[in-house]
């Protein structure tokens, strides 16, 4: 089936850490001075789920991941606030495309702490996202299709009419399994040129 023959994408979902702003370990890892790929990734990954929804607290992630690189998770509370660059461009494209008359989503692994900082440095996830679908707020992760039916019954939409940007395959694997289209983000600096190549207009 050629791009022509499938339904027209109606919405745009877009995730958050590595799309709408820099992934958190990198962000961390930058804040913190070591390299990419440095110890503490194993552990950061590890646990991430269980800070994404609750189970811990952001200083009890902290305590797991920061000993793996000898840093004291006191010291360093500011990351838990701590985002890292935000992608302006990918922004005003999800604003621009609200305005063309696209319904739009925020669908992310997000975390207690972390989801109010980023939304005071934006100025509010609202004028951006129609629909915010936050894990730390619901008590489940992409992983859970849950959340991706969830999604796009908030964007009354079918999910045959929704684009899902996602930098991570494991959860644009869900998003295929529901019927979503996909668009595997590796370079937020070309989104907008990319999303056009879906036929949307905006």
């Amino acid at each position: 089936m050629t791009e022509d023959q499938r339904p027209p994408i109606r919405g745009v979902a877009f995730d958050w850490f590595g799309v709408c702003g820099q992934k958190l370990i990198d962000a961390w890892e930058s804040a913190l001075g070591l390299g990419a790929d440095s110890p503490m990734r194993e552990p950061f990954f590890a646990n991430l789920d269980d800070w994404a929804t609750n189970e811990i607290d952001g200083m009890t992630f902290l305590e797991r991941v920061l000993t793996s690189v000898d840093h004291d998770p006191e010291e360093h509370n500011y990351l838990l606030t701590h985002p890292g660059v935000i992608y302006m461009d990918v922004l005003n494209t999800a604003k621009k495309l609200r305005f063309a008359g696209y319904k739009t989503a925020l669908i992310s692994d997000n975390f207690k702490e972390m989801a109010p900082a980023i939304e005071e440095k934006i100025g509010g996830f609202s004028q951006y996202f129609g629909t915010v679908m936050l894990s730390n707020e619901l008590g489940f992760t992409k992983q859970d299709p849950v959340m991706f039916r969830m999604m796009a019954d908030h964007m009354d939409l079918r999910p045959a009419n929704i684009l899902v940007i996602d930098d991570r395959d494991k959860n644009l694997f869900v998003a295929i399994e529901e019927g979503f289209r996909v668009y595997g983000c590796l370079n937020p600096s070309i989104l907008p040129i990319a999303i056009r190549h879906y036929g949307l207009q905006f």
